[in-house]
């Protein structure tokens, strides 16, 4: 944290204290009791409104300070504090309910950072042996706050505006049974307290959405509405922390349960076992606090959550779509997916403007031999393929060798024509592969040979019985069913375990 911060944020603290001790102390028709839903539910929007008001003429620093002065002054609250970035501010009443407001809410999306994240996935380690699969094969998806960041999306696609979309897709080609529940709106209530209650049916959890502390609680917004009848319906949860107040300061009528540590603690007390479980909201990573209470030392789950704020649409979009497509596209296992992560700084994002890193991370009790699918991925009938496309004239071997290992050699054409005779499904095998448009293609040898001359070299294309006039076929499977060609330019090396 920058000096300037720490002074700052010294010189609020301060300033409550002398306040307090030098008995200051508002005219008492302003004070109340904060103990009635009424009480509680105006200065919420009081808070907000004074910190938005000010916002909005003067600077953060400003706004923040007289929050914190109008907090620290009021009786009928005997705790308080902000975040370490003062993206929120928290305080608790006499009678033990907890109040969380955020203050910003972190919608960039910076399109540009993209390029460097998306489409390099490399393939290591395919035909590991799984070692803890999730108990069932339905996942509960939940992106209670998908309006904050939807609109914000660039492009905007659907599986640009909500990881969880991204995740659905997915799961969904995988054979999963995905609920998938989002609120579009803030007056939505698509999600409703059941869905927070049975996780325990579900072997993929995910949940997109806004996350911080409260001193030493840990809550997620869970996108169900704070009235009247629900806290007094669950009134005991609310002195219990279990349940908190939050909403953001830009609009304070709006008020939502926050789901705590506590919470989940109580709801799964033998946790969440041979479960995958994403927490796609800030801190929700951060000294592991709510994974201790969902998954068991020594368990068979795996928990991953981000150590500090992140911006959804960017940290979110991009390092969390690589551990997804590791671990169902190429059938890693989690720890395997957070030692490549790490390898290639996928785990880190830079938060911007305050040009901070915050991490994807696993903690360690999580199972490192957790999978989400039983086979490896990509890997089909011991064919496979390579992550990037490759010159015609590159040397074949040493790339496959470097991103397969030893177990790999590249794929010759009589291998295809033995798969086929021996009843295997070409078409098949080429969408596994990723090749599935018409004339999609990927580099062979023809016995053993690279090259049909010094400026052509071998491939295999996707043609369904309709070869284009112009491609020359060396040969080709049930009637043009696939073709062998030969050409220049840059393309995917197909591979088969030797």
């Amino acid at each position: 944290m920058k000096k300037g911060k720490l002074l700052w944020l010294a010189t609020i603290f301060l300033s409550s204290i002398i306040l307090l001790t030098n008995g200051c102390k508002k005219d008492e028709t302003e004070q109340n009791t904060l103990s009635s839903f009424k009480e509680k539910s105006e200065y919420f929007e009081k808070i907000a409104d004074i910190f938005s008001s000010t916002y909005g003429t003067s600077s953060f620093e400003e706004a923040v300070s007289l929050i914190v002065h109008e907090i620290s002054s009021n009786n009928a609250i005997n705790n308080s504090g902000l975040s370490e970035d003062s993206i929120s501010i928290w305080w608790k009443t006499q009678d033990n309910v907890l109040f969380l407001l955020q203050l910003k809410v972190l919608d960039s999306y910076v399109d540009s950072l993209d390029s460097d994240f998306l489409g390099k996935s490399k393939v290591i380690d395919k035909s590991i042996l799984t070692e803890v699969l999730p108990h069932n094969n339905k996942a509960l998806l939940l992106s209670p706050s998908y309006y904050d960041w939807a609109p914000y999306a660039i492009p905007s696609t659907e599986e640009r505006k909500d990881i969880n979309y991204y995740f659905k897709q997915k799961l969904e080609n995988k054979n999963f049974v995905v609920d998938y529940i989002r609120n579009e709106t803030p007056q939505q209530q698509n999600i409703s307290l059941d869905n927070y209650m049975n996780w325990d049916e579900y072997g993929i959890i995910s949940f997109s959405g806004h996350g911080a502390f409260a001193g030493n609680i840990f809550g997620i917004t869970s996108g169900i509405r704070i009235t009247p009848a629900f806290e007094e319906q669950y009134s005991q949860k609310f002195l219990n922390n279990e349940f908190m107040w939050t909403g953001k300061a830009k609009d304070g009528s709006h008020k939502y349960v926050a789901l705590t540590n506590i919470f989940f603690r109580n709801q799964y007390p033998n946790y969440l076992d041979n479960t995958f479980i994403l927490m796609s909201a800030c801190q929700s990573q951060k000294n592991s606090i709510l994974s201790l209470d969902l998954v068991k030392i020594g368990g068979n789950s795996a928990y991953w959550g981000w150590t500090n704020n992140m911006t959804p649409l960017a940290g979110a979009w991009r390092n969390t779509r690589y551990l997804i497509d590791q671990m169902l596209d190429l059938g890693k296992t989690s720890g395997q997916s957070h030692s490549l992560m790490v390898q290639n700084n996928r785990h880190r994002h830079i938060l911007l403007p305050q040009m901070k890193y915050t991490y994807l991370e696993m903690p360690p009790h999580s199972e490192q031999g957790f999978k989400l699918i039983e086979s490896g991925g990509q890997v089909y009938n011991n064919f496979s393929i390579t992550a990037d496309v490759h010159e015609f004239n590159s040397n074949w071997d040493n790339i496959v060798l470097s991103e397969f290992g030893n177990d790999y050699r590249v794929a010759d054409w009589n291998d295809l024509v033995s798969f086929y005779n021996s009843g295997g499904d070409l078409l098949g095998l080429f969408d596994a592969l990723g090749l599935t448009e018409y004339n999609s293609s990927a580099c062979v040898y023809r016995n053993g040979l690279q090259f049909y001359s010094s400026t052509r070299a071998y491939f295999a294309s996707r043609h369904e019985h309709n070869r284009p006039p112009s491609y020359l076929a060396h040969e080709n499977i049930n009637n043009y069913l696939i073709s062998l060609g030969s050409w220049y330019g840059a393309r995917k090396i197909m591979v088969i375990k030797k």
